[in-house]
């Protein structure tokens, strides 16, 4: 299943890029959220939604902490893993010594929308806690 990111729901200093619209830049320098939403929920027979992002760039003088979110409007919950190290999730209000993540890493979110169940990954290694 493929998505993209849709323009009109993603923050004004985030760039989608072409040709294909899978990849965002962050064009901006304030420590302010900012959000890129998918055009369309994509839920597969399984019942699991996952996804992944590789970051290309990371300046910690700019941004000191990213966090990656999940969040699912049906079950009003959301899933983080910052790259403090620190996971977020449905009854997980937070547990600190997860690897922090940085340049070059690709960190993986996902949740069973069957169990509510979330799955946090780095470089393709299962997290566990």
């Amino acid at each position: 299943m493929n998505n993209t990111w849709a323009a009109e729901k993603t923050h004004g200093e985030l760039a989608i890029l072409k040709p294909d619209f899978l990849k965002v830049l962050c064009k901006g320098k304030s420590n302010v959220a900012r959000q890129a939403l998918g055009q369309s929920m994509l839920i597969p027979q399984n019942g699991m939604l996952y996804f992944e992002i590789k970051i290309l760039v990371m300046k910690r003088d700019e941004d000191p902490v990213i966090d990656i979110e999940l969040w699912s409007e049906s079950s009003n919950s959301s899933y983080t893993y910052s790259s403090s190290g620190k996971i977020l999730g449905h009854n997980n209000h937070g547990s600190s010594g997860f690897p922090p993540f940085e340049q070059g890493d690709t960190v993986g979110i996902g949740t069973n929308l069957n169990t509510m169940e979330a799955i946090y990954s780095k470089n393709g290694q299962p997290l566990s806690g």
